[in-house]
């Protein structure tokens, strides 16, 4: 079976994991989204897309952001990216 770790489990690791001063103001920002999700956020992605939360961003003929991913990344992640400003409440 293919799988894939979760990256919404990933990012919250990375925010416990900064130091103080970052750690709280990343806090104040993304703990109303972890308050939000289920404890299946952390679940790995089993037969699903490979990217499944990324494909759940919405579409755009005029993009906010786009993805990324090394051809060489092996990790089972792709990054997304801002291309320009995205105001507060804009999808």
């Amino acid at each position: 079976d293919l799988v894939v770790a979760s990256p919404v489990e990933d990012y919250f690791l990375y925010i416990d994991d900064l130091k103080n001063s970052d750690k709280e103001e990343a806090v104040k920002i993304t703990q109303p989204n972890l308050d939000a999700l289920s404890e299946d956020y952390s679940v790995c992605c089993q037969e699903t897309a490979f990217f499944s939360l990324q494909s759940c961003m919405n579409h755009s003929c005029s993009p906010n952001a786009k993805s990324f991913k090394k051809d060489e990344d092996r990790d089972g992640q792709a990054t997304i990216i801002a291309v320009r400003p995205i105001r507060k409440g804009e999808e």
